[in-house]
């Protein structure tokens, strides 16, 4: 059992495309990651869990006005897909394997397959492929 839950946020920067004004408060709505998890002991018999967290951009930020204005992400892509790489290893409980041979293992299987991902792509609406045609009308 535990006797109280906390989120420790990493010290990283997000980058918003505006001023805030000193003294104010804004809503946020975004993603964490959860990097670490450990117990912590107390002085009472219950640890406590900390979860150490990273703010994933980007984030909404709602205005006083009421308009919601979203961080910049500037994040490399490469990054990002090391990242859900590693989501996926956790995910699929294959935490035996060494991360960055998983990483090296599906990046390879990524490039050898590439022609068959794309036409997968091309079939699914919502991807950058399919609505490729889009932009040249």
């Amino acid at each position: 059992m535990i006797n109280e839950y906390s989120l420790k946020f990493s010290p990283e920067q997000i980058s918003i495309p505006f001023a805030l004004k000193r003294g104010s408060r804004y809503k946020i709505k975004g993603e964490i990651e959860v990097r670490t998890a450990s117990e912590v002991e107390t002085d009472d018999e219950l640890p406590d869990a900390v979860y150490k967290v990273k703010v994933v951009p980007p984030l909404e930020i709602l205005m006083e006005t009421g308009k919601i204005i979203k961080s910049v992400d500037k994040t490399k892509m490469s990054k990002k897909l090391r990242g859900r790489i590693y989501i996926d290893q956790d995910e699929n409980e294959m935490m035996s394997i060494d991360q960055e041979t998983y990483y090296k293992g599906i990046m390879g299987d990524l490039i050898t397959n590439y022609e068959e991902i794309r036409e997968l792509l091309k079939k699914k609406p919502d991807s950058f492929i399919s609505n490729l045609k889009n932009f040249f009308n």
